[in-house]
């Protein structure tokens, strides 16, 4: 019998993270702090070839999530694959992630959730946080207040 709870739940779960103080405050179930970034690059739905990809920018990063605008809503539960462009060595160049919320932004784009499907090390949560804010207009554009 299938659960009546999405896959992806158990990613975002106090069961599967563990708890920390990011994880007490009510409304928001992130197991590590939230991190200002703003590294430029596409995403798509894993299932989509790459010939449908949509401009995008990592908005906000934790060692368990993202937070990424884009100019495509995509619906929670929707697996991503989410291409960085990034100079650095050590940030990763591509991320799996599963879209667990959606906000829409002023301007028409939208804020996606996700929870990736590896937690990033150390390393490439601080390669993408030096990503110069400059690189991606997408989230300039976008809002800033609650990112």
């Amino acid at each position: 019998m299938a659960s009546k709870n999405p896959w992806w739940r158990f990613w975002t779960s106090k069961r599967a993270q563990g708890s920390s103080p990011a994880a007490g405050r009510a409304g928001d179930r992130r197991a590590s702090k939230r991190h200002r970034c703003s590294a430029a690059g596409t995403c798509r739905p894993a299932t989509f070839g790459d010939e449908n990809q949509w401009p995008a920018c990592i908005a906000n990063v934790s060692l368990g999530g993202i937070g990424v605008a884009a100019k495509r809503r995509f619906e929670p539960g929707t697996l991503l694959r989410v291409d960085v462009n990034a100079a650095s060595e050590d940030a990763p160049t591509t991320l799996w992630a599963c879209v667990v919320h959606v906000q829409p932004q002023r301007n028409g784009d939208w804020l996606l959730g996700c929870a990736l499907a590896r937690q990033l090390v150390e390393s490439e949560l601080e390669a993408l946080r030096q990503v110069p804010r400059k690189d991606c207009t997408l989230v300039h554009e976008s809002h800033q207040a609650g990112v």
